[in-house]
């Protein structure tokens, strides 16, 4: 009976040790997603075109679908984009990484019409590739220096607060 005893705790630990070895695993994948995920936002503080931006994305699981960027667009402009893909962990931080890429490769802040016609591809995007249970807020935006305004669309996402500072206040 000992011999028997000895034998299942072998068998036992063997088990366990393989599910060890497959946490491990999966702990060292999340953290290569949670470094190709921080690598796609910006820094936390940068300067941009007589802007200064200031933002972090904590996610609670390691990786997630938070996002926000901030980037110089053609004609001397600043786009500034906010966004939350639903659920958390891996599958939310790949639709933000998709979804971060299609903002970044499209000529959007081009004019409004331009704006207008690739949040609508965006949606189309998602709409046939992500699943039922997934779908995305975004506010993404451009200041036009040449007209002085802000051009945006709000697709769901909670309203931000723009704050304007007067010289000598």
């Amino acid at each position: 009976s000992a011999a028997l005893a000895l034998f299942i705790s072998l068998v036992v630990m063997g088990l366990r040790f393989r599910a060890y070895l497959n946490g491990r695993h999966l702990e060292q994948q999340v953290e290569i997603a949670r470094q190709v995920q921080q690598d796609l936002l910006p820094a936390p503080r940068q300067q941009l075109r007589n802007a200064e931006y200031a933002a972090e994305c904590v996610p609670a699981w390691g990786v997630g679908g938070d996002f926000h960027d901030a980037f110089p667009v053609d004609g001397g402009g600043l786009a500034v984009v906010l966004g939350d893909v639903s659920g958390k962990g891996i599958p939310a931080a790949l639709l933000m990484g998709v979804i971060h890429g299609a903002v970044r490769s499209s000529s959007w802040a081009e004019s409004p019409w331009r704006h207008e016609e690739c949040s609508r591809k965006l949606n189309q995007l998602l709409c046939e590739h992500a699943s039922g249970a997934r779908y995305a807020s975004m506010f993404w935006s451009y200041y036009s220096p040449d007209s002085g305004s802000l051009h945006y669309f709000n697709a769901g996402h909670c309203p931000p607060l723009l704050v304007q500072t007067r010289h000598g206040h």
